[in-house]
């Protein structure tokens, strides 16, 4: 019987991302358009290792409790949720900031700070275009 992978064409196309490897980071601004608060979401998924690589057994659950733990002590206008998949299986531990639409591939705990630095970043962006909104 085929692999629920083989089932999905062009899922895990590569093979999965060297975790020795720096975090890569996909850093864009706020798009104009944008109107809502900035979400992170990190991809927690975990499927069975014959079925490939998957977040969650890669760090996604440990960077998304550090995440929550920094956000604790420096709270952001920022919500942070789970989701099962970002469809970057081969990337991961992957995480994506909306609307942004920034990307964090192959993340570590240790990288977290940086990720917060954005978070922070991102805040800003949302802050000053509330700030932009007529009063009403």
């Amino acid at each position: 019987m085929p692999s629920a992978l083989s089932l999905v064409p062009g899922l895990q196309k590569a093979p999965p991302r060297d975790l020795s490897l720096p975090m890569k980071a996909v850093l864009r601004e706020r798009p104009g358009y944008a109107s809502g608060k900035p979400k992170l979401m990190v991809c927690i998924n975990e499927r069975v290792p014959t079925e490939g690589v998957s977040c969650a057994p890669r760090g996604g659950c440990k960077i998304h409790e550090a995440i929550v733990q920094a956000l604790q002590a420096e709270p952001l206008d920022i919500e942070v949720a789970t989701t099962r998949c970002l469809g970057t299986c081969d990337k991961g531990p992957a995480l994506r900031l909306a609307p942004n639409n920034s990307w964090f591939y192959g993340a570590h705990v240790e990288d977290v700070p940086q990720i917060v630095d954005h978070l922070r970043s991102a805040a800003g962006e949302y802050r000053d275009w509330l700030a932009r909104q007529p009063a009403g």
